[in-house]
């Protein structure tokens, strides 16, 4: 799994999501340490929020 820091991230936001959505989860960093996984939601959780 990707590791990328928070400038990056802030930076490559469109492109990072865009891979999350294809399946390929990563991480948020700050100083070294994670922060946050990042990872599309399933299928199921996108419905119910549609109303």
């Amino acid at each position: 799994m990707q590791t990328i820091n928070i400038h990056e991230a802030k930076t490559q936001l469109s492109r990072l999501i865009e891979q999350a959505v294809k399946g390929d989860s990563f991480i948020i960093a700050k100083a070294g340490k994670p922060l946050v996984k990042v990872t599309r939601l399933e299928r199921h959780c996108q419905d119910k929020s549609e109303g």
